[in-house]
């Protein structure tokens, strides 16, 4: 989960270059714009300095998608191949399952 909004990354990118490169100025201008109650709440200078290096070399300032496992579809074809090995896994035909599933994946 983002601590920081899109909008408010927007804001301070964009304050930052109307505001003649100044950190110290986004994060003063940041905390009244969007009701925060202090200093502490606004993003860092570091964070803005993070956020203002991704926009210019990708023009987006949002995290990356992971780049983890990605998830398979659940089709039928797919559930009967797994209930097929799973019911010749207990009933200890193990070599005819995986020559199954081999066959079946080409």
């Amino acid at each position: 989960m983002n601590r920081f909004t899109g909008l408010q990354r927007a804001f301070c990118v964009r304050a930052f270059y109307k505001n003649n490169d100044s950190y110290t100025v986004v994060r003063r201008h940041t905390s009244p714009h969007f009701n925060l109650k202090s200093l502490r709440h606004v993003p860092s200078a570091n964070l803005i300095k993070h956020w203002v290096c991704k926009f210019e070399e990708t023009g987006n300032t949002m995290p990356d998608q992971s780049s983890g496992r990605k998830r398979t579809s659940r089709t039928s074809m797919n559930v009967d191949l797994c209930t097929v090995c799973y019911n010749s896994i207990n009933s200890s035909k193990v070599g005819n399952s995986v020559t199954y599933f081999k066959k079946n994946l080409r």
